[in-house]
């Protein structure tokens, strides 16, 4: 097959470039020495009646599919203070449909960061199986995890941060993992099919 030759135009020929310099920011930001010991010391700091009311509960604890300096480190920490505390932790994966959008794909992408029952020493609850708690006025359906739904009590464990695809008041955090993450996949496609338009407004209203 023969293409025609084209003649090569340089597409800056017509374009004045400014003076230039470089420019550099910095941001203001705390570094934690020991993050492990400071999570520690924040459970420890918890209300008298709040340690007390965790003995004897199933508490699901929240794991999602990004990584997190000392991962497992805090999540051990998480789950033997509860222990000490005569509580009876869980982890299940909240990470919408990452990992194959399967209980087996997660609970598997979850031992990459040394997320598992042999090293935490507590099960690993994975299914994809998800209870409608509610719908809002609109109908807008709000999901979760049919363990942590069966649970008697939730812990979100997740990092902050800014979202690639939308800016709000709430973008990637506490909002993000409660009714994407524990949505699992049917909570995660739910809000894509809406739209990142209205993923701020959405997060606010459903968790």
């Amino acid at each position: 097959m023969q293409f025609p030759k084209i003649d090569k135009i340089p597409l800056t020929d017509q374009i004045v470039l400014p003076e230039m310099v470089k420019v550099r920011q910095h941001f203001a930001y705390e570094d934690l020495a020991d993050p492990v010991a400071a999570l520690k010391e924040q459970l420890l700091a918890l209300d008298p009646a709040t340690i007390a009311g965790v003995k004897d509960k199933r508490i699901g604890i929240s794991a999602g599919s990004r990584g997190v300096p000392f991962y497992k480190e805090m999540m051990r920490a998480i789950c033997d203070q509860l222990k000490a505390w005569g509580a009876k932790p869980f982890i299940f994966p909240a990470m919408g449909s990452h990992a194959g959008a399967t209980g087996e794909g997660q609970k598997e992408h979850l031992k990459q960061f040394g997320i598992s029952e042999e090293y935490l020493d507590v099960p690993v609850l994975s299914s994809m199986e998800v209870v409608c708690v509610t719908k809002l006025d609109d109908g807008f359906p709000v999901y979760c995890d049919k363990y942590a739904y069966e649970a008697d009590g939730i812990i979100l464990f997740n990092k902050v941060k800014p979202h690639t695809h939308f800016k709000y008041e709430h973008e990637s955090g506490l909002l993000k993992m409660i009714c994407i993450g524990v949505g699992k996949h049917v909570g995660c496609s739910t809000f894509h099919a809406a739209g990142y338009d209205n993923f701020g407004p959405n997060l606010e209203r459903v968790s």
